[in-house]
C-alpha cells in the first residue's frame, strides 16, 4: 500500500512541475545541456596512460604481466621504480597514473589467474 502512496505523489509533484512555465524550464533545460555538452566532451578512451612499475618479484608470471602492458597501446611506460619510497613522488607530480606493484608472492597468485583466464577463454569458444 505504501508503495502505492508514494507512486501516486510522484505522479502528482511531477504534474505539478510540468504545470508550471519556469519550473518546467528549470527541470528541463540543463539535463539538455548537459547531455548536448558532456556528449562531446567527455570520452572513456584510455591512450598513453602514463605507468610505473615496481617489480619486486623474479617470476615468469610476473614478466609475462608487464609484457601485455608494454606491448599495449593503451598504457606507456615512464619510469621503473626500485623503492617504494619513489611511488608518491612521481604520482603527486602527475608523471605516473598508475603504479604496476608486483610483490615477491605475486608470481603464485598471477600464474593461478593465467591458468584460470586461459581455462575460461577455452570453454568460451
Amino acid at each position: 500500500m505504501r508503495v502505492r502512496r508514494i507512486a501516486a505523489l510522484t505522479v502528482k509533484e511531477f504534474l505539478a512541475l510540468l504545470k508550471d512555465r519556469k519550473s518546467r524550464t528549470v527541470v528541463l533545460f540543463p539535463p539538455l545541456v548537459q547531455l548536448i555538452i558532456f556528449g562531446y566532451a567527455a570520452t572513456f578512451d584510455l591512450v598513453h596512460v602514463p605507468y610505473a612499475v615496481y617489480n619486486e618479484s623474479p617470476g615468469k608470471a610476473a614478466r609475462e604481466l608487464l609484457a601485455k602492458f608494454s606491448g599495449s597501446q593503451n598504457f606507456r611506460q615512464v619510469a621503473r621504480i626500485r623503492h617504494h619510497s619513489q611511488i608518491a613522488p612521481l604520482i603527486n607530480a602527475h608523471r605516473v597514473l598508475l603504479v604496476n606493484q608486483l610483490w615477491p608472492m605475486a608470481a603464485i597468485g598471477l600464474a593461478t589467474l593465467i591458468i584460470a583466464a586461459r581455462l575460461f577463454r577455452r570453454r568460451m569458444y
